[in-house]
């Protein structure tokens, strides 16, 4: 598993540090060039979420990591609707909204 560590604000020293004793790969993200290496998993350490948005639109990451995080979310809420209508199958029957979330499960 390689992770990226969002390099632009707050502990992502740390964090890399910590996966390092793990023995996990990981690479810091400071520009676009750098986003576009191969991940599995992202860290975004913790900071002033306005500051961290424009340093992001600054360096043109902002578009790509939006993206990702969107598509990835997808997936993940997809998941969770698909356990609990495993679980719960008379959950099935009730209406999804207009956006039809349904088309998005894997």
């Amino acid at each position: 598993m390689k992770i990226a560590i969002l390099a632009l604000q707050g502990a992502f020293e740390e964090h890399r540090q910590v996966l390092e004793r793990m023995g996990v790969e990981s690479f810091l993200v400071r520009n676009l060039n750098d986003w576009h290496q191969e991940k599995q998993a992202l860290i975004i350490p913790g900071g002033e979420s306005t500051t961290m948005t424009r340093i992001m639109k600054d360096l043109n990451i902002w578009e790509e990591l939006r993206q990702e995080i969107k598509s990835a979310m997808r997936w993940c809420i997809s998941s969770v609707i698909l356990a609990v209508l495993t679980l719960f199958p008379f959950l099935s029957s009730i209406p999804m909204s207009n956006s039809d979330t349904r088309q998005s499960l894997p």
